[in-house]
């Protein structure tokens, strides 16, 4: 059960990390402030949805091992 979770919330982990990744190689070459502005939002709702897919991961395994 646990490989299945930690295999499903790995997959939707990665989709973030690659855009935040691109995005902040993207803002290094941009001239437009407001381009910059809007890819600085677009990473930090990016970041975001990743840092709940982390904590959905460590809840269900704190479930899972019975410390919750």
């Amino acid at each position: 059960m646990m490989e299945i979770v930690t295999a499903n919330v790995t997959h939707e982990m990665i989709t973030p990390l690659m855009s935040v990744g691109l995005l902040a190689e993207k803002l290094t070459h941009e001239k437009e402030r407001n381009q910059i502005d809007q890819d600085a939002k677009l990473i930090s709702s990016t970041t975001s949805i990743l840092l709940s897919e982390v904590k959905l991961l460590l809840d269900k395994s704190h479930l899972s091992a019975g410390r919750f």
